[in-house]
Parts: structure tokens; sequence; C-alpha cells
């Protein structure tokens, strides 16, 4: 993700050619693997920028989750992140090992039962083909 500044810098541009937008989606690799205390900050900012903003969304990885606590996924949506589009490629077992994913299909579960919790919504992309034929 980029430095803070040249992400403020990106929503004073987006604030000056759609000062209305109500929904982001934050791109990059993977911004929700940034730690919670930094997600408070972006999404914080975005509310400074762009007030009417409701929703941001982002990519996202089993992984990520991992390291968040339920209280702290709450307290992301009441900021607005709502909608992580996860990239968990595959939800059998075989599959996600030979794809060295570095997690199993259990985790994958565990981690969107959170995220349920915390009232995220969240979205799978999935590799059609990985396994095979």
């Amino acid at each position: 993700m980029s430095p803070i500044e040249v992400f403020e810098e990106d929503l004073a541009e987006i604030k000056r050619y759609q000062p209305n937008a109500r929904r982001i989606f934050w791109t990059g690799a993977n911004p929700f693997a940034m730690s919670y205390e930094n997600l408070k900050l972006r999404a914080l900012t975005v509310r400074d920028y762009l007030i009417k903003c409701q929703t941001m969304a982002m990519f996202a990885s089993i992984r990520d989750i991992k390291d968040k606590e339920v209280w702290q996924l709450r307290k992301l949506r009441a900021m607005g992140i709502n909608g992580l589009s996860i990239g968990v490629e595959s939800g059998d077992d075989k599959t996600l090992a030979l794809a060295g994913k570095g997690y199993t299909s259990a985790d994958i579960l565990e981690q969107c039962r959170k995220l349920d919790e915390a009232g995220i919504e969240y979205y799978f992309v999935y590799m059609t083909g990985l396994a095979g034929t």
C-alpha cells in the first residue's frame, strides 16, 4: 500500500472529481494485509476526505483475517470497511496445499465466520482449473 501521504493525495483527487463518492475500492495487491491500526487510520482518513462514503472495499486473503480479532473487524466495519474480495482459489485441501496457499478449507470457514460475526460482506474468487481437469 502507498504511504499515507500518497493515499491522502489520491483521496484529494477523488474529492475534486467525485466529492459525493459513496463507495471506493482500495486497489493494490492486498490492502487488508495491513495491520488493524493502519486500516483504521486509512478508513478514518477516507471519512475526512469523502464525507458521503459509506463503503470501502478491497482485496484480502484468508491469512489477513487470521491476524485480526472480531472486535477489530467490527470496528473496521463501523468505519465503512464492508467488502472483501477474498482470493481463496479453492475449497479443496489438496488443491490448497498444492498451490501453497498456507491455509486449509477449515481455515476458510473459521475466518469467514469471524467476518460474519463482524458483519463484513465478502466475496470469494476461485481459480477454476487450479486442480486440473
